[in-house]
């Protein structure tokens, strides 16, 4: 997403911005986990807003039936020259953030949703 600089309201954004249509699209501990990742890493980070997620999050979330589909929006800010469309200094930061952030999901995720048995 553009930065605060870029935006056409030209309000501060968040650094990102998760988005899961208002928890249709993925179960709320795994949104929740992804947000207090990403806050831990120091990040401000919004929940559904200015973004509550796109055509994928709303067609193929379906966490009734174990599908969890969420939007991560990043502030191209963090990454990017605008101006220039080029990486700027924070790109190798981000980088690497995004980096132990996905190891770490894909270890400790999947464990934060309980499945039932059908009898229960």
């Amino acid at each position: 997403m553009p930065s605060a600089l870029m935006a056409q309201a030209g309000g501060p954004r968040p650094d990102f911005v998760v988005g899961d249509r208002f928890g249709a699209s993925c179960d709320g501990k795994l949104t929740r986990g992804l947000k207090d990742a990403i806050a831990g890493l120091g990040y401000d980070i919004q929940l559904n807003r200015p973004y509550a997620g796109g055509y994928i999050t709303e067609h193929y979330g379906r966490p009734h039936r174990g599908v969890h589909a969420v939007q991560l929006e990043i502030n191209r800010g963090l990454y990017l020259d605008e101006s220039t469309m080029s990486a700027s200094l924070g790109y190798s930061k981000l980088e690497k953030n995004l980096t132990s952030l996905a190891a770490r999901l894909f270890v400790e995720l999947p464990s934060a949703i309980e499945r039932r048995a059908a009898a229960e």
